[in-house]
Protein backbone atom coordinates (compact mmCIF):
# COMPACT_ATOMS: atom_id res chain seq x y z
CA UNK A 1 0.00 0.00 0.00
CA UNK A 2 1.10 3.51 -0.66
CA UNK A 3 -0.42 4.94 2.52
CA UNK A 4 -0.04 4.47 6.24
CA UNK A 5 -2.10 2.04 8.31
CA UNK A 6 -3.87 4.90 10.10
CA UNK A 7 -4.93 6.36 6.75
CA UNK A 8 -6.14 2.93 5.63
CA UNK A 9 -8.35 2.61 8.72
CA UNK A 10 -10.05 5.91 7.83
CA UNK A 11 -11.18 4.64 4.41
CA UNK A 12 -14.78 3.42 4.05
CA UNK A 13 -15.31 -0.34 4.21
CA UNK A 14 -16.84 -0.31 0.73
CA UNK A 15 -16.69 2.05 -2.20
CA UNK A 16 -19.71 4.18 -2.96
CA UNK A 17 -22.13 2.34 -5.32
CA UNK A 18 -21.70 3.30 -8.96
CA UNK A 19 -25.28 4.50 -9.27
CA UNK A 20 -24.57 7.08 -6.56
CA UNK A 21 -21.56 8.32 -8.56
CA UNK A 22 -23.13 8.22 -12.03
CA UNK A 23 -25.70 10.12 -14.02
CA UNK A 24 -29.07 8.42 -13.48
CA UNK A 25 -30.88 9.96 -16.44
CA UNK A 26 -30.67 6.77 -18.53
CA UNK A 27 -31.97 4.45 -15.77
CA UNK A 28 -34.79 6.91 -15.02
CA UNK A 29 -35.77 6.94 -18.72
CA UNK A 30 -35.77 3.13 -18.79
CA UNK A 31 -37.96 2.98 -15.69
CA UNK A 32 -40.38 5.43 -17.29
CA UNK A 33 -40.41 3.30 -20.44
CA UNK A 34 -41.33 0.26 -18.35
CA UNK A 35 -44.22 2.12 -16.74
CA UNK A 36 -42.80 3.09 -13.34
CA UNK A 37 -44.53 6.38 -12.48
CA UNK A 38 -43.27 7.18 -8.99
CA UNK A 39 -39.52 7.09 -9.58
CA UNK A 40 -38.63 8.97 -6.39
CA UNK A 41 -40.32 6.43 -4.09
CA UNK A 42 -39.46 3.42 -6.23
CA UNK A 43 -37.45 0.72 -4.46
CA UNK A 44 -33.92 0.92 -5.81
CA UNK A 45 -31.38 -1.80 -5.08
CA UNK A 46 -28.96 1.06 -4.35
CA UNK A 47 -30.76 4.41 -4.14
CA UNK A 48 -28.93 7.14 -6.09
CA UNK A 49 -30.49 9.82 -3.91
CA UNK A 50 -33.55 12.03 -4.31
CA UNK A 51 -31.60 14.96 -5.71
CA UNK A 52 -30.01 12.87 -8.48
CA UNK A 53 -33.39 11.40 -9.43
CA UNK A 54 -35.03 14.84 -9.58
CA UNK A 55 -32.19 16.16 -11.73
CA UNK A 56 -32.61 13.19 -14.08
CA UNK A 57 -36.35 13.79 -14.34
CA UNK A 58 -35.77 17.48 -15.05
CA UNK A 59 -33.26 16.71 -17.78
CA UNK A 60 -35.65 14.24 -19.41
CA UNK A 61 -38.43 16.84 -19.29
CA UNK A 62 -36.16 19.45 -20.89
CA UNK A 63 -35.20 16.99 -23.63
CA UNK A 64 -38.87 16.32 -24.38
CA UNK A 65 -38.73 12.72 -23.20
CA UNK A 66 -41.36 13.38 -20.50
CA UNK A 67 -44.53 15.45 -20.70
CA UNK A 68 -45.92 17.87 -18.10
CA UNK A 69 -47.39 14.94 -16.14
CA UNK A 70 -44.15 12.94 -16.05
CA UNK A 71 -45.34 10.41 -18.64
CA UNK A 72 -42.94 9.23 -21.32
CA UNK A 73 -43.48 10.87 -24.71
CA UNK A 74 -43.06 9.42 -28.19
CA UNK A 75 -39.66 11.13 -28.33
CA UNK A 76 -38.78 9.54 -24.97
CA UNK A 77 -39.70 6.12 -26.37
CA UNK A 78 -37.40 6.73 -29.33
CA UNK A 79 -34.61 7.95 -27.05
CA UNK A 80 -34.86 4.85 -24.86
CA UNK A 81 -34.17 2.60 -27.86
CA UNK A 82 -30.74 4.10 -28.50
CA UNK A 83 -27.85 2.68 -26.42
CA UNK A 84 -26.42 6.11 -25.52
CA UNK A 85 -27.02 8.88 -22.99
CA UNK A 86 -30.44 10.56 -23.41
CA UNK A 87 -28.98 13.96 -24.31
CA UNK A 88 -27.04 12.38 -27.18
CA UNK A 89 -29.99 10.28 -28.33
CA UNK A 90 -32.05 13.47 -28.45
CA UNK A 91 -29.38 15.03 -30.66
CA UNK A 92 -29.46 12.03 -33.01
CA UNK A 93 -33.24 12.15 -33.28
CA UNK A 94 -33.12 15.87 -34.09
CA UNK A 95 -30.36 15.23 -36.65
CA UNK A 96 -32.57 12.64 -38.32
CA UNK A 97 -35.36 15.20 -38.55
CA UNK A 98 -32.92 17.74 -40.07
CA UNK A 99 -31.46 15.25 -42.58
CA UNK A 100 -27.90 15.42 -41.21
CA UNK A 101 -27.85 12.14 -39.33
CA UNK A 102 -24.67 10.70 -40.83
CA UNK A 103 -22.57 13.73 -39.87
CA UNK A 104 -23.99 13.85 -36.35
CA UNK A 105 -23.41 10.12 -35.85
CA UNK A 106 -19.74 10.79 -36.63
CA UNK A 107 -19.57 13.59 -34.05
CA UNK A 108 -21.44 11.64 -31.36
CA UNK A 109 -19.13 8.66 -31.96
CA UNK A 110 -16.12 10.95 -31.49
CA UNK A 111 -17.55 12.19 -28.19
CA UNK A 112 -17.47 8.64 -26.82
CA UNK A 113 -13.65 8.67 -26.68
CA UNK A 114 -10.97 11.07 -25.49
CA UNK A 115 -9.36 11.60 -28.87
CA UNK A 116 -7.33 14.74 -28.33
CA UNK A 117 -4.35 14.02 -26.13
CA UNK A 118 -2.41 16.70 -24.27
CA UNK A 119 0.87 17.42 -26.01
CA UNK A 120 4.05 18.20 -24.11
CA UNK A 121 4.07 21.85 -22.96
CA UNK A 122 6.89 22.77 -25.33
CA UNK A 123 4.96 21.23 -28.30
CA UNK A 124 1.48 22.49 -27.41
CA UNK A 125 1.37 25.56 -29.68
CA UNK A 126 2.85 23.67 -32.62
CA UNK A 127 0.41 20.74 -32.28
CA UNK A 128 -2.59 23.06 -31.89
CA UNK A 129 -1.53 24.98 -35.00
CA UNK A 130 -1.23 21.72 -36.98
CA UNK A 131 -4.69 20.64 -35.83
CA UNK A 132 -6.24 23.98 -36.71
CA UNK A 133 -4.53 24.08 -40.11
CA UNK A 134 -6.37 20.85 -41.02
CA UNK A 135 -9.69 21.99 -39.60
CA UNK A 136 -10.75 25.23 -41.26
CA UNK A 137 -14.39 24.93 -40.20
CA UNK A 138 -13.40 23.80 -36.72
CA UNK A 139 -11.35 26.96 -36.31
CA UNK A 140 -14.52 29.00 -36.84
CA UNK A 141 -17.29 26.78 -35.48
CA UNK A 142 -15.67 24.99 -32.55
CA UNK A 143 -14.47 21.67 -31.23
CA UNK A 144 -17.36 19.50 -32.41
CA UNK A 145 -16.83 20.49 -36.02
CA UNK A 146 -13.08 20.03 -35.56
CA UNK A 147 -13.70 16.47 -34.33
CA UNK A 148 -15.84 15.80 -37.41
CA UNK A 149 -13.10 17.13 -39.70
CA UNK A 150 -10.42 15.04 -37.97
CA UNK A 151 -12.66 11.96 -38.19
CA UNK A 152 -13.21 12.54 -41.91
CA UNK A 153 -9.47 12.73 -42.51
CA UNK A 154 -8.84 9.60 -40.43
CA UNK A 155 -11.73 7.55 -41.83
CA UNK A 156 -12.00 8.68 -45.44
CA UNK A 157 -8.78 10.39 -46.51
CA UNK A 158 -6.17 8.10 -44.95
CA UNK A 159 -7.55 4.95 -46.56
CA UNK A 160 -8.76 1.71 -45.05
CA UNK A 161 -6.26 -0.89 -46.18
CA UNK A 162 -3.60 -2.54 -44.04
CA UNK A 163 -0.77 -0.37 -45.35
CA UNK A 164 -2.62 2.80 -44.34
CA UNK A 165 -2.60 1.65 -40.70
CA UNK A 166 0.98 2.86 -40.28
CA UNK A 167 0.09 6.11 -42.03
CA UNK A 168 -2.85 6.60 -39.66
CA UNK A 169 -0.66 5.92 -36.62
CA UNK A 170 1.92 8.45 -37.80
CA UNK A 171 -0.77 11.02 -38.51
CA UNK A 172 -2.28 10.53 -35.03
CA UNK A 173 1.13 10.80 -33.39
CA UNK A 174 1.94 13.99 -35.28
CA UNK A 175 -1.32 15.61 -34.14
CA UNK A 176 -1.23 14.11 -30.63
CA UNK A 177 -4.46 12.20 -31.22
CA UNK A 178 -5.31 8.79 -29.81
CA UNK A 179 -4.98 6.16 -32.55
CA UNK A 180 -6.65 3.55 -30.33
CA UNK A 181 -9.43 6.05 -29.61
CA UNK A 182 -10.10 6.56 -33.31
CA UNK A 183 -10.22 2.80 -33.85
CA UNK A 184 -12.88 2.61 -31.12
CA UNK A 185 -14.78 5.53 -32.66
CA UNK A 186 -14.99 3.64 -35.94
CA UNK A 187 -16.42 0.59 -34.12
CA UNK A 188 -18.91 2.74 -32.20
CA UNK A 189 -19.96 4.51 -35.40
CA UNK A 190 -20.68 1.18 -37.10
Amino acid sequence: RLYRTNDYKKLPDQTEPEIARSDVTSPVLMLKKYGVQDIINWTWFENPGKEAIIMGLQELYQLGALDDFGKITKRGEQMSLLPIQPHLSSVLIKASECNCLSEVIDIVSCLSENLLLNPQPEERDEVNERRLSLCNSGRHYGDLIMLKELFDIYFYDLGRDVTSSVERQDWCKELCISYRGFKNVVKIRE
